[in-house]
This record gives C-alpha cells, sequence and structure tokens, in this order.
C-alpha cells in the first residue's frame, strides 16, 4: 500500500479532507479521531492490507507514519 492509499483510507474513515493530513500527522490530535472511529480504521487496514494493528499498538504510536509502518513493507 503506498503512502498516499493509506492516507485516503485514514481520510475516509475519519471523514476528513486527505490533502489536510500527513504522515507526520500526531492522529490523536485529529479531530474526528475516537476510540470507535480508530476501530473503523484497525479495521479498514485490515480489510485492505491483512495487516493487525492492536489497541497497544495504538497505545504506543502517536503519528500516522508510525502506523504506516506497521502495515508497509518491510
Amino acid at each position: 500500500m503506498t503512502e498516499q492509499a493509506f492516507l485516503s483510507i485514514i481520510a475516509d474513515e475519519l471523514m476528513l479532507d486527505s490533502t489536510k493530513i500527513e504522515l507526520d500527522t500526531p492522529y490523536r490530535t485529529l479531530p474526528t479521531w475516537t476510540s470507535l472511529n480508530s476501530l473503523l480504521v484497525v479495521s479498514r487496514l485490515h480489510e485492505e492490507t491483512g495487516s493487525m494493528i492492536t489497541a497497544a499498538d495504538l497505545a504506543k504510536f502517536n503519528t500516522l507514519a508510525e502506523l504506516y509502518s506497521l502495515i508497509s513493507p518491510k
């Protein structure tokens, strides 16, 4: 998945303009980031990539780049 596709999924699920977010954005500062929306994001990323992001990952990481690193090819 490309960085742009990742950001597009985040924007879609959080109902944001994808041009207003970047990988270095701290996701907890996004206006529509809630516990429910975080589950929607995690579910959609799992659907699209097969990668699992856990609650521990969400607690440990701060930026969208850190979340992207979990699903991007190594």
